[in-house]
């Protein structure tokens, strides 16, 4: 076949591909690791979904007790408005799955879902197990906060929430490389597979292949350094959102506990619901300086990580691997051109 050929072939397949448009063309029925759409999205649903359930270091929680060691079980974070986020679309069946992993009673979630070819091995990101967040948050916060304050009267030194930002987000790091791997080990092997259809001989597509192999892994250390500048700005940067859920997040962790605070109060046998005094709503806590200030830095922080744990995922699929890698003007598969 003239080389022409080969490359209107390869485009016409990648087009229907990205397009999630399968019944063109027989490949993808003999072929499940070329229906690129669906294998990007199912991997950023699993994405989202390990950010959300595994990304913190330390479990958010409603109670403070800065005076003792938390127990050693661990916990999860608990979000009722994200309850649609905690089940993943399940892998095709050509997707080489790695397992989580149990160690010690506790469960590990791997970085990585598939397994790469051994061609582009060597800038991927090896899979690694990452633990549930952990308990002790108050203690830990209380920590930082004490090791860390100045003169402030009833607020707290701004460079704190940075500091402890970069903490609770330490995961994301492993989280978003195993996914950019992913993401790279995917196309890497669509590429392979519709080369070797267009041009139905090995020889020919491998040697394609040899050619634009440091124009390919290009492209590929192109998107990996995106995913590191995407994690400087969000964990080294300076906190910053104009988005309004971070006000309305903020209330509702001020709302939840004042509700449960005054929970023992209400009147019971009450036809109107529940019902309580309006001289028990004058409620107090009877807490140190340092604990309203840290339980306050709890909530910010709990608010501001809620809303940049959203954007930074939306911003990792976005760019990192649908613009660099699947449909951008520059991704892998725009090498094959007339």
């Amino acid at each position: 076949m003239a080389l022409l050929g080969i490359v209107s072939s390869f485009q016409n397949i990648t087009q229907l591909a990205i397009a999630a448009n399968y019944s063109l063309d027989d490949i993808f029925d003999t072929h499940q690791d070329v229906r690129l759409a669906t294998l990007v999205s199912s991997r950023n649903v699993d994405f989202s979904d390990d950010v959300f359930t595994w990304g913190h270091e330390f479990a958010f929680t409603d109670t403070f007790q800065t005076d003792k060691v938390p127990e050693p079980e661990v916990s999860e974070e608990s979000e009722e408005s994200e309850g649609s986020e905690e089940s993943a679309d399940p892998p095709l069946e050509s997707t080489e799955v790695i397992q989580p992993a149990k160690q010690h009673g506790v469960d590990f979630i791997p970085s990585r879902k598939i397994q790469e070819d051994e061609e582009v091995q060597e800038i991927l990101q090896d899979a690694v197990n990452l633990p549930r967040a952990q308990n002790g948050i108050s203690i830990w916060m209380d920590t930082v906060y004490r090791e860390s304050r100045g003169f402030e009267i009833g607020t707290f030194n701004h460079t704190l929430l940075s500091a402890l930002m970069k903490k609770q987000s330490a995961k994301w790091s492993t989280l978003a490389q195993g996914y950019i791997s992913d993401v790279i080990a995917t196309v890497h092997r669509f590429i392979k597979k519709v080369l070797f259809a267009a041009c139905g001989d090995i020889r020919i597509s491998t040697n394609i292949l040899t050619r634009l192999w440091d124009e390919l892994t290009g492209k590929y250390r192109q998107a990996i350094a995106h995913v590191e500048f995407l994690l400087k700005i969000e964990r080294a940067g300076t906190p910053m959102t104009l988005n309004h859920y971070l006000n309305d997040n903020l209330q509702k962790c001020r709302q939840k506990r004042f509700k449960e605070a005054l929970a023992g109060k209400t009147l019971e046998n009450c036809s109107h619901g529940e019902v309580i005094r309006v001289s028990d709503l004058s409620y107090r806590d009877n807490m140190s300086n340092a604990e309203h200030t840290v339980q306050d830095l709890h909530d910010i922080l709990q608010a501001y990580y809620k809303v940049a744990r959203k954007r930074f995922v939306d911003n990792v699929c976005m760019q990192g691997a649908d613009h660099f890698l699947v449909t951008g003007p520059e991704a892998p598969m725009k090498l094959f051109s007339p």
